[in-house]
């Protein structure tokens, strides 16, 4: 099996981080941006440390009848983190459609009581 088109198809994942932390410092007010940020750091960082042990430990174990499915732990999880951030996604998108939603009926009701 060959795995060259690999990197290919991990060219748009290379966007998710720099997109997730402009989105962020959005959401955080400026006086909350490095708190946020360093939090942020802390994590990678942690999760790093951890994703290496776990793995490392997962390839010893199954090594004997699978050597290449530490790799796909790895796929795993990284489709659990895309579907979170899809819905993510639409949970938003459909927030803000509701909120624009009321915004524009009170805004017509608004206009209706000062014609009456």
């Amino acid at each position: 099996m060959s795995f060259f088109p690999v990197p290919i198809l991990m060219i748009p994942g290379l966007n998710i981080t720099p997109i997730t932390r402009g989105v962020m410092s959005i959401l955080a007010g400026p006086d909350k941006q490095g708190v946020m940020f360093s939090s942020i750091a802390l994590i990678e960082i942690v999760c790093c440390l951890v994703s290496r042990v776990v793995y490392n430990k997962i390839y010893a174990v199954t090594v004997d009848f699978m050597p290449g499915f530490v790799y796909l732990v790895m796929a795993g999880v990284s489709l659990v983190t895309f579907l979170l951030y899809i819905s993510y996604k639409i949970l938003r998108e459909t927030h803000d459609n509701e909120g624009k939603g009321t915004s524009i009926n009170s805004s017509a009701s608004t206009q209706e009581r000062e014609v009456t």
